[in-house]
């Protein structure tokens, strides 16, 4: 379910403002979007997600997806800080930033996508490795540079917050094409 763009727009992706999605099993949560974090890592307004209850959701930019290549390298960044008080269910991923890889319309890369935390990237349809990694309670910067798959048409990120419970400060969220020599981060094998 995705809720109405988020303002203010000048915390936006290629122009775009941002939604907020969240997946029916966190909807008893509480789960909502709001610009103006009471610090910024920038300087220009952040936005803040936050959750009454342990659950998943996240925001991504309003247009969907950005088209990609095969073979392409892209820099996947946001700087984070959880309020004092936010809480990461154990055992869960916390805090992330996931990049959809899609093969054709609605279509999901079968070979899972990218998760960008704490501990590193990993590609796979769960996160699980990331799990258990500390909340960020200062300005943290999330980034990896990762390769786009053969066949992979279109890719969309989105800054997940995995299980978590309380607010979240997210800052500067980029998509950044890379030259091929760029080295890529490392990528963990998924359990």
């Amino acid at each position: 379910m995705l809720a109405a763009p988020a303002q203010p727009e000048s915390f936006a992706f290629g122009g775009q403002p941002w939604a907020m999605f969240v997946p029916k099993e966190s909807e008893p949560a509480s789960c909502r979007m709001a610009g103006n974090c009471s610090s910024t890592h920038s300087g220009q307004p952040g936005v803040i997600l936050a959750s009454n209850d342990f659950a998943r959701y996240g925001m991504r930019p309003y247009t969907k997806s950005i088209p990609v290549i095969g073979g392409e390298r892209y820099r996947l960044s946001a700087w984070v800080k959880a309020d004092q008080g936010c809480r990461v269910e154990s055992g869960t991923a916390g805090l992330l930033l996931r990049a959809t890889l899609f093969v054709g319309p609605a279509v999901d890369y079968p070979g899972g996508h990218y998760y960008v935390g704490a501990k590193g990237v990993v590609l796979g349809a769960d996160p699980a490795p990331l799990a258990d990694a500390p909340l960020p309670s200062e300005w943290t910067k999330l980034e990896g540079v990762v390769e786009i798959p053969a066949g992979v048409r279109t890719m969309m990120l989105f800054v997940f917050c995995w299980k978590t419970s309380g607010q979240v400060c997210i800052d500067q969220a980029t998509i950044e094409k890379v030259d091929g020599s760029t080295p890529l981060t490392k990528v963990l094998a998924v359990r």
